[in-house]
Order: structure tokens, then C-alpha cells, then sequence
């Protein structure tokens, strides 16, 4: 089994932030628990794994996150995609540790946390900021399709794709009138692409697409688009909400209102969150990997640290579609 920072920041009793600042030879580290960690790291082996970089291999990396808390969306996302980037980053030796950031704190934490590569995902980011970023000329690697991507490396999920496949699965089963509950187009790239998706599956079949509401990505959102989908009398006989939390929240005013899921309305979300699975009845939903995306992200950043692949690059991980019983679908075993 390999070892991981974490295990170690566990045999010492310190915090992984700690036994990061330790192997980068952090001066304020106090010498007893430079030697603590240290020791605890050689029982375990971890160092031996590690002396196989040379110091010119082995990188800090940050990870910036825009904004946490203030999207519950996002954050149910990024938690997952860092554990994927912290375990790659620490296959290939490097470090990581992991910050709030935006304009003003940018230059700070590039200079004070001596970091040689970015990975930097949240939402939203802005143009102003994303700029800032290619001005510090650090290599940086985007999790997401952002405002001008194109000038960006990049690790992607195909969300056009998800969401044809969402659409595409509903219109199998005989859905034609599909509402579609989406975040706010002009807040993310993330919901432009879905509506997409959405609507070239509809193209592709030859019909007209279903009506199309716009919520907060919560909870709180998707119940108030579906309390309004009915008292406006919308006709649908499919909800295909472009979060999980959303879909959530239509579930959840369905039931209050007496309407069966799947017998009445099906219902679909993105993303795949744990809630997902647990929710009444559980709901189909698009799986997004995320801890191969955060992987993803981490082995790209090495690329360009080591000079093993040019700038501007993007790597796509594609979405899949997880059938359960919301849909009326057959759901997975």
C-alpha cells in the first residue's frame, strides 16, 4: 500500500499542512516536530519513496479554490476533485496544499507559499482573474471550462455530452415534454454547456426541446423552479434538473404536491453526488469522475512542471450516465 503524506501526518499527530512544510525544509517549523514528522516519516518509508526525486523533480504545487462556500454546488464538486490531485501529486513526489484565493490574494500566495505550479478550480472566476493567473507565468492548470479556455491548460469534463445523454435517455423512454432546470448561463460556462447538451439532443432527434427555467444551483433552487414550474401550469411529464442539488429540491416539492416519481414525472440531476444514491427514489443522474478529473489535473501540471507537454493543452474525462429508479428507467444492480 503506498504511503501518503496523510499517513504520516497521522503517525506524527500533526496536520498534513505541517508534514508539507517539513519536507519543503520550512523554516518555521520548530526543530521537535521537524524531527517528529521526519522520524515518523521514515518508519513508515515514506521517505525512501520520496529520495527517489531529485530535488529539481520534486514541486509545490497550489491548489486554488474562487470562492468556496459561496456556491454549495461547487464546493460538493472540488472536495472530491483535491483528493484526486493531492494523490497524484503525491506519486510524483510533489506537495500541495490548498488555499482560498482572489485578486488581491493571488501575488501573496504565490510568493509567500513558494509555489511552482497552480491548480485552480471553483466558481465563478472571473476574465480579470483568469488573466492574473497568466500574468504570474507560473504553469496552471484550470479544472473546468472557463471564459476564454482556449488560452488555458486545462482538465475537462464533457458537460455538452452529459447532458445529451441525460436528455437522449428520457427521450428513450418516451418523454416529450422535458422541462430543464438550469443554473444561470451568464454566472458559468458549466451551465451554458449543459444547456447544450440539452438541446442538441432534442436537434438530433428532430424535436423541439421542453421549457427551460433558470435557479440557484441549490437545494432552495430547484424546489422554487419546480413550485413555479406548477403553479405557472407548465405542461411536463420529465424534469431533467443540470445539478443534483437542484433535482433534490424538485424531488422533494413532487412529493409535497403528490405527483409519483417516476409514474408521473422523471427525474434526472448532474453530477452524482453522494446524496444522490440516498435520496426517495434515488436518482439518475450524470456521474462526473471527479477524483480522475483532480488525478487528471495533477498529472497534466506534472507534465508541463517537467517539460513533457506544451502549453495550451486540454484533456477531457468523459461523464456517464447512472441510471436508477427516478427515471422509470432499469436501474443499476
Amino acid at each position: 500500500m503506498t504511503v501518503t503524506q496523510k499517513d504520516v501526518a497521522l503517525r506524527a499527530r500533526v496536520s498534513i499542512s505541517t508534514v508539507c512544510l517539513v519536507l519543503r525544509d520550512d523554516p518555521r517549523i520548530s526543530d521537535q516536530t521537524r524531527k517528529s514528522v521526519l522520524e515518523a516519516a521514515s518508519e513508515l518509508g515514506y521517505l525512501a519513496r520520496t529520495s527517489l526525486h531529485t530535488p529539481s523533480d520534486t514541486h509545490h504545487i497550489g491548489v486554488l479554490l474562487a470562492n468556496p462556500g459561496v456556491h454549495p454546488t461547487a464546493d460538493h464538486f472540488f472536495g472530491e476533485v483535491m483528493h484526486g490531485v493531492t494523490e497524484e501529486s503525491e506519486r510524483f513526489g510533489h506537495t500541495v496544499s490548498v488555499s482560498a484565493f482572489d485578486g488581491k490574494t493571488l501575488p501573496r500566495l504565490a510568493r509567500e507559499r513558494r509555489v511552482h505550479g497552480f491548480i485552480i478550480g471553483g466558481a465563478p472566476i472571473s476574465p480579470s482573474l483568469i488573466e492574473q493567473v497568466r500574468a504570474m507565468t507560473l504553469p496552471s492548470v484550470f479544472i473546468g471550462r472557463y471564459p476564454n479556455h482556449l488560452h488555458l491548460n486545462a482538465a475537462l469534463t464533457d458537460n455538452p455530452a452529459g447532458a445529451a445523454l441525460a436528455t437522449e435517455h428520457l427521450l428513450k423512454l418516451g418523454r416529450r415534454k422535458i422541462l430543464f432546470i438550469s443554473g444561470d448561463p451568464h454566472e458559468a460556462v458549466v451551465s451554458q454547456d449543459r444547456v447544450e447538451g440539452f438541446l442538441r439532443a432534442h436537434r438530433e432527434q428532430g424535436l423541439q426541446p421542453g421549457p427551460m427555467l433558470h435557479a440557484q444551483r441549490t437545494i432552495e433552487g430547484g424546489m422554487e423552479a419546480m413550485q413555479n414550474a406548477l403553479s405557472e401550469g407548465i405542461p411536463f411529464d420529465a424534469v431533467f434538473a443540470a445539478e443534483d442539488l437542484m433535482a433534490l429540491g424538485v424531488l422533494r416539492v413532487l412529493k409535497q404536491q403528490g405527483i409519483r416519481v417516476p409514474e408521473d414525472v422523471a427525474v434526472v440531476g448532474y453530477s452524482d453526488i453522494h446524496m444522490a444514491s440516498l435520496s426517495d427514489p434515488p436518482l439518475t443522474t450524470v456521474h462526473v469522475p471527479r477524483r480522475r478529473l483532480g488525478r487528471t489535473a495533477a498529472r497534466l501540471l506534472d507534465d508541463l512542471l517537467t517539460g513533457r507537454a506544451e502549453p495550451n493543452l486540454h484533456v477531457t474525462v468523459p461523464p456517464r450516465l447512472v441510471i436508477r429508479s427516478s427515471c422509470g428507467g432499469v436501474p443499476d444492480s
